[in-house]
């Protein structure tokens, strides 16, 4: 199967899920495709679909080399459909996890030494996205018409929120299931505790 020049069996992809893709309705695309040129690499959201009402996600994967594609990392858990946001150097790849916990994780991929991090965008509203400063400096914006006319503020708190890429801390990428597992166990336990 081919999405946008990228050959590859996506069918043997762990989530791959058909009946998933009957449901997508993202102006017909069940796959999202993100090339990073700079590093011969793509980020992948597929089988996207309605979780909720207007709520879509589908399931991320990694691929490098075009002519070749081979995985770089499938984490099973969901992530949002917006579009994958990658530094100007292409080093760093921006994913919003698909999964509330005490707000909306973003995960930070550095595309180069294969590890993650993640920033807490800590509202309920997931109509945000990140934009570079510098090399080292991201910052949180929110979309204008839903942080006026929401009644829940934290879109106006999160609104210009910086991520500071040094301070961040990192893990390999093959602790994201079991992180990805905390951060929901994390949530699940907030919101018993209200």
């Amino acid at each position: 199967m081919n999405i946008n020049g990228w050959e590859y069996p996506y069918e043997t992809l762990q989530n791959w899920n058909l009946q998933r893709r009957d449901y997508s309705c993202i102006d017909g695309e069940a796959d999202k495709l993100f090339e990073n040129k700079q590093l011969d690499m793509a980020v992948i959201i597929h089988s996207i679909a309605e979780e909720t009402m207007c709520y879509y996600a589908g399931f991320l994967v990694i691929l490098e080399d075009k002519k070749k594609p081979e995985i770089v990392l499938q984490p099973k858990h969901s992530f949002q459909q917006h579009d994958i946001i990658f530094s100007s150097d292409g080093r760093l790849a921006f994913a919003v996890f698909g999964i509330w916990t005490e707000g909306w994780p973003i995960f930070i991929f550095d595309l180069v030494s294969q590890k993650f991090s993640h920033f807490m965008a800590r509202t309920n509203n997931n109509t945000f996205y990140v934009k570079e400063v510098n090399a080292n400096e991201f910052r949180i914006l929110t979309d204008e018409w839903q942080m006026a006319n929401n009644s829940d503020d934290s879109l106006k708190k999160l609104y210009g929120t910086e991520i500071k890429i040094s301070r961040l801390e990192w893990r390999p990428f093959n602790e994201i299931d079991s992180y990805c597992e905390m951060l929901i166990n994390q949530g699940n336990s907030m919101i018993v505790q209200q």
